[in-house]
């Protein structure tokens, strides 16, 4: 939670805690580039501060191997519990 002198109290978001995880551990990261071609609306690139009781929705658009299938999308935020999502 993010607590600033003007009242804001809610969390950040930005597309940078998200990861693309495969069965070795190898992870890759979010792309912190956009382009007209990804699908629409993206999730934020850089830090938007969300007051609490808001969400945010959007596409995150990852670098993948070429040559091998992800177990699961992660979400780890600092100092929080994370989360995990299978992929199928």
């Amino acid at each position: 939670m993010k607590n600033l002198d003007d009242g804001y109290d809610g969390i950040t978001v930005t597309n940078d805690r998200w990861k693309l995880v495969y069965a070795d551990d190898t992870e890759m990261g979010a792309s912190n580039i956009t382009y007209n071609q990804f699908p629409q609306p993206e999730y934020p690139t850089g830090e938007k501060d969300l007051p609490d009781g808001k969400c945010v929705r959007g596409w995150i658009t990852f670098r993948a191997l070429k040559d091998k299938r992800p177990a699961y999308v992660a979400y780890e935020p600092e100092n929080q519990p994370g989360a995990r999502w299978a992929v199928e």
